[in-house]
């Protein structure tokens, strides 16, 4: 009888060694930073058809992930950013396009582009095994986007004779683009604080181009009306969103 009970004692300390030293399988995190638009996407040309003249914005990512192995996994990511239009490239542009004594004002909107994207990571251990890990994720998935809208009034006076001064106004409401490709790879720092909880630093390239009917005042002149019309018809002009994201978060394993 007492061999027994010994016997079923060592069973359970040792199932429960066992359980207590598994590694857990998912992980989920939650991570928020700044998006800043590159190449095209951030390019302030207002002669240029395909310029996103975006700002940096705010980003924010929710991840999901499940370990293959102890150093690699596969992941869903769910993302969405806003960049802002910068008002002053429109100012400037029509300025430019119109003479020195133009005045205008704008008010713009941002780029929304919200994202779905899985792919795999794998971690490769930087300073005390498990405490400290360098992330690497390759991601590809559906992109959504909406291109921003606007207006802008003003006045314009080709002479600088009073008599000659002119006003003007254009509005234009933005657009919802259709889902198109786009991928993201990541680059960061899992730092562990306890058995299933983390913190993370995090730098990703994120990429996507789409096809819109964007509506632009360019190079043409301004449009001359006692209140606010919509622009002429627009041309299908192709734009790149890419930008350079810095993140910082948190995440559970379990």
């Amino acid at each position: 009888m007492k061999k027994l009970s010994l016997l079923f004692i060592i069973i359970l300390c040792g199932h429960e060694i066992i359980f207590a030293q598994k590694t857990p399988k998912f992980l989920a995190s939650v991570s928020i930073g700044v998006a800043f638009p590159v190449d095209k996407f951030g390019s302030k040309n207002f002669s240029d058809s395909s310029a996103g003249w975006a700002l940096p914005g705010p980003v924010l990512n929710v991840s999901f992930g499940y370990h293959i192995t102890k150093s690699t996994g596969v992941m869903l990511l769910f993302s969405g950013q806003l960049n802002k239009q910068d008002a002053d490239v429109f100012n400037n542009g029509i300025k430019e396009s119109n003479g020195p004594v133009t005045e205008v004002q704008t008010t713009t909107s941002s780029w929304k582009v919200p994202k779905v994207m899985a792919g795999g990571f794998f971690n490769i251990p930087l300073y005390n095994p498990g405490k400290v890990l360098l992330k690497i994720a390759v991601l590809a998935g559906g992109v959504k986007s909406y291109f921003p809208g606007y207006s802008y009034s003003g006045t314009t006076n080709p002479t600088g004779s009073p008599a000659d001064s002119r006003s003007y106004s254009a509005t234009f409401t933005g657009k919802e683009l259709p889902w198109t490709f786009g991928y993201q790879v990541n680059a960061g720092i899992n730092y562990k604080i306890s058995s299933d909880i983390f913190l993370l630093a995090d730098i990703n390239y994120f990429n996507s181009d789409v096809e819109s009917y964007a509506v632009y005042p360019r190079s043409t002149t301004v449009i001359i009306s006692p209140g606010p019309v919509p622009l002429p018809p627009p041309q299908k002009t192709k734009f790149s969103l890419a930008s350079l994201n810095m993140m910082v978060g948190a995440g559970i394993r379990f």
